[in-house]
């Protein structure tokens, strides 16, 4: 690519789609994943209903990837560092007189506001168009229809992605994970491809792969 394009955060696409429209003055947006508990390491608890600060357990120490605080993030690259799947995502904000400074797409603080859960998938879906999805683990995810096109999808795991019928024109999806990912009907027109993984990709004859690029060998769509 012979150009650095503006890509939209996480947090800006979520913000779009209302996922903070409850979160207090004053508060920077942040991301959290969780197990389908709700919880993180040791069995800590993130979402209770009425419960809205979250405390830290330990002392504050505001180095990440350390004890003593809790983590927050504003990439999802970030949020899975720990191996988190998109599937449980809640939607917290932070006071920034309170954390750390952010390292590589996270932070920690003394204590977290937790605004709620919210469907991450189904969101990038809807409002995903130029948002920054790079290094994003979304494998398996449904994106049928999705609005992707000059998307930043670099390096993301999207093996067994069902993106049948979604808008990736123009999208990054350098060294992208696509294996066995069905891309039946999808618009890949103007996408950048360059060390894309495509093995056992599934497209059809309506698939629109960028100008003078040779498709993968074809596999069966259901």
């Amino acid at each position: 690519m012979n150009y650095q394009p503006k890509y939209c955060s996480i947090i800006e696409v979520l913000d779009q789609a209302g996922a903070y429209d409850k979160l207090p003055q004053g508060l920077e947006p942040a991301i959290k994943f969780v197990n389908p508990d709700w919880t993180t390491r040791g069995g800590f608890s993130w979402w209770q209903p009425g419960r809205r600060w979250i405390k830290a357990p330990d002392s504050f120490n505001p180095e990440t990837c350390t004890a003593g605080g809790l983590h927050v993030a504003n990439t999802i690259e970030a949020a899975q560092s720990g191996g988190a799947r998109a599937s449980h995502c809640l939607t917290v904000g932070v006071k920034p007189s309170e954390c750390g400074d952010w390292e590589d797409g996270k932070r920690k603080a003394r204590r977290v506001y937790v605004v709620g859960p919210v469907d991450l998938v189904a969101t990038i879906r809807r409002y995903g168009t130029g948002a920054d999805l790079a290094g994003a683990n979304l494998d398996g995810a449904y994106l049928a229809e999705a609005y992707l096109a000059e998307a930043n999808l670099a390096r993301a795991d999207l093996a067994e992605a069902y993106l049948a019928e979604a808008n990736l024109g123009g999208a990054n999806l350098t060294g992208a994970f696509l294996t066995r990912a069905n891309l039946a009907g999808a618009n890949l027109d103007g996408a950048y491809l360059d060390g894309a993984y495509l093995g056992g990709t599934k497209w059809n004859t309506s698939t629109i792969w960028p100008q003078g690029f040779t498709p993968p060998t074809k596999e069966p769509t259901t």
